[in-house]
């Protein structure tokens, strides 16, 4: 049972393993130029970390970069403070292939906590995003996609109000209790 910390902005978070340098440094190329409208966070390390700490400290971003979590201590509170889940990835990358056809951990955590979700678009977790109208999908190839669409919901935070009413009308069907029937069927267990 996760209930939102009210805020006078939108708090946009990327959680998890910090291994896209692309994707992640438009969120600080974003946070530069319009930090009065969104609270954006990277809590994570991994492989670009410390390139993307370096590109924060160039921004003059570094309160962005939030580092290693405890996952089992510290995502309840993390996703008190996130209205709004940042799981976008280069898909052009060499492990681009990967991120295209993934359904991250986290998009589950997103859907079990109400928390909207951007994703990259053409990919299994943005189709299912469309699907549900439970978040938003970016080309973060097409200059100032993202970027339009993060100015119009730091404008308009009730717009994930309709985003955050489809997360409540699945957001038990995707609990282990359920899941775990499917990988029995798999495996014939």
């Amino acid at each position: 049972d996760i209930q939102k910390i009210e805020n006078n902005k939108i708090h946009l978070s990327y959680i998890g393993k910090v291994r896209d340098f692309y994707s992640l440094s438009l969120l600080i190329d974003y946070a530069s130029s319009n930090d009065s409208l969104l609270d954006i966070k990277i809590y994570g390390d991994g492989s670009s970390y410390n390139e993307l700490l370096d590109y924060a400290t160039e921004k003059n971003q570094t309160d962005i970069m939030q580092g290693a979590y405890n996952g089992v201590e510290d995502l309840q509170n993390i996703y008190k403070h996130t209205n709004l889940l940042y799981s976008v990835y280069d898909i052009k990358s060499a492990i681009g292939n990967n991120w295209k056809n993934a359904m991250p951990v986290k998009s589950f955590e997103a859907i079990l906590t109400l928390t909207p979700i951007i994703a990259a678009k053409d990919t299994i977790l943005g189709n299912f995003i469309e699907q549900h109208n439970i978040g938003y999908t970016v080309d973060i190839y097409q200059k100032d996609e993202l970027k339009n669409l993060l100015d119009k919901i730091g404008n308009n935070p009730k717009l994930l109000e309709e985003k955050i009413d489809n997360l409540k009308k699945i957001q038990y069907s995707y609990v282990w209790e359920n899941v775990v029937t499917n990988l029995n069927e798999i495996y014939k267990i």
